[in-house]
């Protein structure tokens, strides 16, 4: 490999008693680092938007699910006070932010049992809680 540099450059270097092969090399090995530290970041990056975006899909379609699920309880299995109670969590969603765990004590009785598990997800939750308030402003 041949390398060019200004005159200038070279007449400084002759001044110096320096291994610039060895400068050169410690040079190209930093650069090379770095460019592949810099194309990991960018493929992290990608690879952090791709998961974001798989994220946001997986929410709306749990949540298009808990609307059709809530909706249809509501219409085929609860009472109205069931109705009502689990309609006004939307307020509550909105201020407290966890739906799941709304969801999930709304639904639960006195004796621990309850109409979901702990393994539904936010989105899903969501969703019935609004799919049920859509029937509950019907009412």
């Amino acid at each position: 490999m041949n390398i060019s540099i200004p005159d200038d450059l070279k007449t400084r270097m002759d001044q110096v008693d320096l291994n610039w092969s060895s400068v050169a090399q410690e040079a190209f090995t930093s650069a090379l680092e770095i460019a592949t530290l810099k194309e990991q970041a960018m493929n992290t990056e990608a690879g952090i938007s791709r998961l974001r975006t798989s994220k946001k899909a997986n929410f709306e379609m749990e949540a298009a699910k808990g609307v059709a699920e809530g909706k249809q309880w509501a219409l085929e299995e609860a009472e109205y006070e069931d109705v009502e109670r689990i309609a006004g969590l939307t307020d509550r969603i909105e201020d407290e932010g966890d739906a799941k765990e709304l969801l999930i004590e709304a639904t639960t009785d006195d004796y621990g049992r309850g109409m979901f598990d702990d393994d539904i997800s936010d989105g899903y939750a969501e969703g019935f809680i609004k799919g049920v308030a859509e029937v509950f402003r019907m009412i």
